[in-house]
Protein backbone atom coordinates (compact mmCIF):
# COMPACT_ATOMS: atom_id res chain seq x y z
CA UNK A 1 0.00 0.00 0.00
CA UNK A 2 2.63 2.56 0.62
CA UNK A 3 4.43 2.27 -3.15
CA UNK A 4 1.15 3.05 -4.39
CA UNK A 5 0.97 6.08 -1.99
CA UNK A 6 4.67 6.93 -2.73
CA UNK A 7 4.20 10.21 -4.69
CA UNK A 8 1.10 11.70 -2.52
CA UNK A 9 3.58 13.64 -0.09
CA UNK A 10 5.99 14.83 -2.77
CA UNK A 11 2.95 17.02 -5.24
CA UNK A 12 2.67 18.83 -1.85
CA UNK A 13 6.75 19.81 -1.00
CA UNK A 14 8.26 22.73 -2.63
CA UNK A 15 11.77 20.71 -3.00
CA UNK A 16 12.90 17.21 -1.92
CA UNK A 17 16.16 17.23 0.60
CA UNK A 18 18.05 13.94 -0.04
CA UNK A 19 21.25 13.45 2.38
CA UNK A 20 23.68 10.51 2.97
CA UNK A 21 26.78 9.92 4.30
CA UNK A 22 30.25 9.59 2.22
CA UNK A 23 31.23 5.89 0.88
CA UNK A 24 31.24 3.59 -1.62
CA UNK A 25 27.57 2.51 -1.82
CA UNK A 26 26.79 6.10 -2.00
CA UNK A 27 29.55 6.37 -4.93
CA UNK A 28 28.35 2.99 -6.58
CA UNK A 29 24.45 3.45 -6.22
CA UNK A 30 21.98 5.66 -8.13
CA UNK A 31 19.52 6.85 -5.77
CA UNK A 32 16.22 6.28 -7.57
CA UNK A 33 13.76 8.11 -5.02
CA UNK A 34 16.00 11.39 -7.16
CA UNK A 35 14.80 10.05 -10.28
CA UNK A 36 10.89 9.24 -9.02
CA UNK A 37 10.97 13.27 -7.68
CA UNK A 38 12.74 14.29 -10.50
CA UNK A 39 10.19 13.01 -12.99
CA UNK A 40 7.74 14.54 -11.03
CA UNK A 41 9.88 18.22 -11.24
CA UNK A 42 10.53 18.77 -7.67
CA UNK A 43 14.02 20.57 -7.56
CA UNK A 44 16.40 19.05 -5.39
CA UNK A 45 18.74 19.57 -2.50
CA UNK A 46 21.32 16.66 -2.22
CA UNK A 47 24.63 16.17 -0.42
CA UNK A 48 28.01 15.76 -3.21
CA UNK A 49 28.81 12.28 -4.33
CA UNK A 50 27.09 9.40 -6.32
CA UNK A 51 26.00 9.79 -10.01
CA UNK A 52 22.51 11.56 -8.96
CA UNK A 53 24.34 14.55 -7.18
CA UNK A 54 26.17 14.77 -10.47
CA UNK A 55 23.11 14.90 -12.18
CA UNK A 56 21.75 17.46 -10.73
CA UNK A 57 23.97 19.76 -10.53
CA UNK A 58 24.59 19.43 -14.68
CA UNK A 59 21.33 19.36 -15.36
CA UNK A 60 20.50 22.56 -12.81
CA UNK A 61 17.95 20.83 -11.04
CA UNK A 62 18.96 22.07 -7.25
CA UNK A 63 21.87 22.53 -5.26
CA UNK A 64 24.30 20.20 -4.27
CA UNK A 65 26.02 20.51 -0.58
CA UNK A 66 28.95 19.00 0.81
CA UNK A 67 28.22 15.71 2.86
CA UNK A 68 28.25 16.50 6.85
CA UNK A 69 28.19 20.23 6.18
CA UNK A 70 25.10 21.42 8.20
CA UNK A 71 25.39 25.18 7.36
CA UNK A 72 25.85 24.76 3.35
CA UNK A 73 22.85 22.37 3.62
CA UNK A 74 20.78 24.64 5.54
CA UNK A 75 21.73 27.60 3.15
CA UNK A 76 20.66 25.72 0.53
CA UNK A 77 17.25 24.88 1.72
CA UNK A 78 16.53 28.40 2.88
CA UNK A 79 17.73 29.71 -0.42
CA UNK A 80 15.76 27.60 -2.84
CA UNK A 81 12.64 28.00 -0.84
CA UNK A 82 13.24 31.88 -0.92
CA UNK A 83 13.71 31.59 -4.57
CA UNK A 84 10.94 31.07 -6.25
CA UNK A 85 11.86 31.61 -9.70
CA UNK A 86 15.17 29.76 -9.06
CA UNK A 87 12.87 26.97 -8.02
CA UNK A 88 10.70 26.75 -10.84
CA UNK A 89 14.04 27.29 -12.99
CA UNK A 90 15.10 23.76 -11.23
CA UNK A 91 11.75 22.13 -11.66
CA UNK A 92 11.34 22.73 -15.30
CA UNK A 93 15.52 21.28 -15.51
CA UNK A 94 14.54 18.23 -13.31
CA UNK A 95 11.52 17.37 -15.92
CA UNK A 96 13.43 17.64 -18.96
CA UNK A 97 16.11 15.59 -17.39
CA UNK A 98 13.71 13.21 -16.59
CA UNK A 99 11.55 13.21 -19.87
CA UNK A 100 13.57 11.13 -21.83
CA UNK A 101 14.58 8.58 -19.29
CA UNK A 102 11.08 6.44 -19.00
CA UNK A 103 11.71 2.60 -17.91
CA UNK A 104 10.68 1.98 -21.41
CA UNK A 105 13.35 3.83 -22.75
CA UNK A 106 16.08 3.45 -20.54
CA UNK A 107 14.82 -0.56 -20.47
CA UNK A 108 15.14 -0.55 -24.24
CA UNK A 109 19.07 -1.29 -25.20
CA UNK A 110 19.00 -4.35 -22.75
CA UNK A 111 15.42 -5.72 -23.93
CA UNK A 112 16.84 -4.96 -27.55
CA UNK A 113 19.97 -7.57 -26.35
CA UNK A 114 18.17 -9.80 -24.50
CA UNK A 115 16.23 -10.42 -28.11
CA UNK A 116 19.11 -11.00 -29.70
CA UNK A 117 22.47 -11.32 -27.45
CA UNK A 118 25.89 -11.26 -28.86
CA UNK A 119 29.27 -11.58 -27.69
CA UNK A 120 31.87 -8.72 -28.06
CA UNK A 121 34.16 -9.55 -31.30
CA UNK A 122 37.14 -7.57 -29.45
CA UNK A 123 36.65 -9.37 -25.97
CA UNK A 124 39.31 -11.92 -26.57
CA UNK A 125 42.05 -8.57 -27.18
CA UNK A 126 41.36 -7.52 -24.00
CA UNK A 127 42.03 -11.07 -21.30
CA UNK A 128 45.90 -10.85 -21.17
CA UNK A 129 44.30 -7.22 -19.26
CA UNK A 130 41.97 -8.83 -16.51
CA UNK A 131 43.50 -10.21 -13.39
CA UNK A 132 44.42 -13.79 -12.98
CA UNK A 133 41.73 -15.96 -10.86
CA UNK A 134 41.76 -15.16 -7.70
CA UNK A 135 41.77 -18.67 -4.69
CA UNK A 136 40.85 -16.95 -1.29
CA UNK A 137 42.12 -18.91 1.24
CA UNK A 138 40.33 -19.39 5.26
CA UNK A 139 42.17 -17.43 7.38
CA UNK A 140 44.19 -19.62 9.54
CA UNK A 141 41.85 -18.86 13.45
CA UNK A 142 38.44 -19.88 11.71
CA UNK A 143 40.50 -23.01 10.16
CA UNK A 144 42.32 -23.74 13.77
CA UNK A 145 38.35 -22.82 14.89
CA UNK A 146 36.72 -25.61 12.53
CA UNK A 147 39.72 -27.93 13.57
CA UNK A 148 39.10 -27.74 17.13
CA UNK A 149 34.89 -28.23 16.50
CA UNK A 150 35.69 -31.70 14.74
CA UNK A 151 37.81 -32.93 17.67
CA UNK A 152 35.45 -31.53 20.36
CA UNK A 153 32.51 -33.50 18.22
CA UNK A 154 30.88 -30.17 17.80
CA UNK A 155 29.83 -29.58 14.38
Amino acid sequence: RTFERRFELPHFSDLEVVTHRRGLETDLSLRTRLVDLMWLGLPAVVTAGGTMAKIVEEAGAGAVVPAGNAEALAAAICGLLEDEPGRIRAKGAAQRWAAGRTWQQVAEPLLRFAENPWRDPSRERFESLAPGAVVAEEPLLRRIQRALRRQGGDR
